[in-house]
C-alpha cells in the first residue's frame, strides 16, 4: 500500500511492487503478489474507501481514487 500511496495515479509495473515489498533478490512467485492485490482490494472494499488498485494488464497496478 505504501508504494501506491507513494505513487497515486501512476502504474508501478509487477517487478517494481514485488522488489519492494519483498526485495531486490526474493524469489517470490507472481501469484503471491496477485494474492496481496486481492487482499488489498478487500480491505479496501471493507473500509468503503474510494481508493480502488487498478489492473494494467500486461504491466502492473495503479492506485486510483473513485471519489474525484
Amino acid at each position: 500500500m505504501e508504494a501506491f500511496m507513494r505513487n497515486p495515479n501512476q502504474v508501478l509495473p509487477r517487478d517494481l511492487l514485488l522488489s519492494k515489498v519483498w526485495g531486490p533478490y526474493a524469489e517470490v512467485e507472481d501469484g503471491n503478489l496477485d494474492n496481496y492485490i486481492h487482499f488489498l482490494r478487500r480491505r479496501l472494499k471493507t473500509l468503503n474507501s474510494g481508493l480502488k488498485v487498478k489492473t494494467i494488464r500486461g504491466i502492473g497496478y495503479s492506485l486510483e481514487d473513485s471519489d474525484v
